[in-house]
């Protein structure tokens, strides 16, 4: 999965997760602030493949709310099998670094209260959700990211990702786990 991928996707989860422990819904500052990191970070249409080590394309600085945002410590940032995104980020031209990261498969778990860990994203959604075939698809995931315009299955695969992160996130209350 991209970096793109990645960082969109632990935004969304990081907001909806601090709406959910706060009780609050997201104002519509904090809206519109969210809305734009959002539409800077797909405008530019990050690039970053898993097996290389790629900069980031278009732009030749990064807005300073990019660091600022994955650097500050209150942010949780959530993802399934994201223990390489630090790696990736700070690989690329910009050397970005990410707060702690939360691989939410180290902490979900079944009905029966039985770990999840090391099982696919399939599994996990349908043991913790009740959907069944819902995955990622490798070809998209391995897809190029760097394209100006993504294709409405990337589109969908990094809206599916990110919303099952943020229920997972939410149902095992990530925002309490101590690092």
């Amino acid at each position: 999965m991209s970096s793109s991928v990645t960082v969109v996707h632990a935004l969304v989860t990081l907001l909806s997760l601090e709406s959910a422990s706060t009780g609050h819904h997201i104002g519509i500052s904090q809206r519109r602030r969210v809305t734009t990191v959002l539409w800077i970070l797909s405008s530019y249409a990050w690039e970053h493949r898993v097996s290389s080590s790629s900069s980031l394309t278009v732009i030749k600085r990064v807005p300073d709310i990019i660091p600022r945002f994955l650097t500050d410590p209150n942010t949780i940032f959530v993802g399934i099998r994201n223990s390489q995104d630090a790696k990736r980020l700070a690989r690329t031209r910009h050397q970005l670094e990410i707060g702690e990261l939360l691989d939410a498969g180290m902490y979900v778990v079944d009905s029966q209260g039985r770990s999840l860990r090391g099982r696919s994203f399939e599994e996990i959604v349908e043991k913790c959700m009740g959907f069944r075939g819902v995955k990622l698809d490798r070809g998209i995931s391995r897809s190029d990211w760097s394209v100006e315009y993504l294709s409405n299955d990337q589109i969908l695969q990094v809206s599916v990702d990110a919303y099952v992160c943020f229920k997972l996130g939410v149902s095992a209350r990530l925002w309490q786990v101590k690092f």
